[in-house]
């Protein structure tokens, strides 16, 4: 129902799966539950999604899993999100071959094969290191979209936000934890969440992030509309009425899909 409604207003609406059970928040770190909700069950979810809105047309992707913080990447484990992205994601496809596949990266415990210090600085969901040896396959490829996960000052101060030089340092980090494999593997990225209270030094990281992004040809969901985060604030403001100007117009320079444009052809 609420993507039809949705549908009224020309919104697109992203499935995601944003924690396995309603009662825990953040979870295990992992795409699975082994006692109460193994892969199988997971799948099981998927196909029920599927089925009920692939028909949908403004229903254009899922989210595999939502900052996978406690698995692997390339690592040979059976905690390898990459591997289970593949599953589950070609899964999807199997039923609905028209949506997008969306795979967040991993955390920093344990991490990416060749990124695994917490020292790094590493987001939850930000980690895409491992696609550098180990990218996703799915049956196919046009359908994948790698979408970290990144955060600035207002959410945490990670070192990077400190130094002098900040923030001209900051397109290195981004290529060391994902931004290069758009150009590695061709594959494009859309992070899927960045967003914060847009002042002081995270208002400098927002300008930078937008800019880069906006070179780089990359997409974008900003967190959140919301005003009740504590952490990032929302697009609007605790009045749930009036919009944040400063957000609104730095949304506003950068590239948006015109849905009604591309339901007119």
């Amino acid at each position: 129902r609420i993507a039809q409604v949705a549908a009224k207003y020309d919104i697109l609406v992203m499935m995601a799966c944003h924690r396995l059970f309603v009662d825990s928040w953040p979870g295990n770190g992992l795409w699975y539950d082994q006692q109460r909700m193994p892969e199988s069950r997971v799948l099981d979810s998927w196909t029920m999604i599927a089925q009920k809105l692939c028909g949908q047309w403004n229903v254009f992707a899922v989210d595999l899993q939502n900052e996978p913080h406690a698995s692997s990447w390339g690592k040979k484990h059976q905690t390898d999100w990459n591997l289970a992205a593949e599953r589950l994601g070609n899964h999807v496809l199997s039923v609905c071959s028209r949506w997008l596949v969306m795979v967040e990266g991993v955390g920093y415990t344990p991490g990416a094969a060749g990124l695994d210090d917490p020292a790094e600085g590493i987001w939850w969901g930000g980690n895409l290191a491992g696609a550098r040896t180990a990218p996703v396959i799915l049956q196919d490829q046009t359908k994948l979209v790698y979408s970290p996960h990144a955060y600035g000052p207002s959410v945490y101060m990670q070192k990077y936000f400190e130094v002098p030089e900040f923030p001209s340092n900051m397109p290195a980090i981004w290529d060391k934890h994902f931004s290069f494999v758009q150009q590695l593997t061709r594959q494009p990225i859309v992070v899927g969440e960045l967003g914060g209270k847009y002042e002081g030094k995270d208002q400098e990281w927002q300008d930078w992030a937008l800019g880069f992004m906006k070179e780089r040809g990359m997409g974008l969901f900003y967190f959140c509309l919301n005003p009740d985060s504590d952490d990032t604030g929302g697009m609007f403001l605790r009045d749930w009425t009036t919009l944040d100007t400063g957000k609104m117009a730095l949304l506003a320079n950068f590239p948006g899909t015109d849905v009604a444009r591309v339901r007119a052809g």
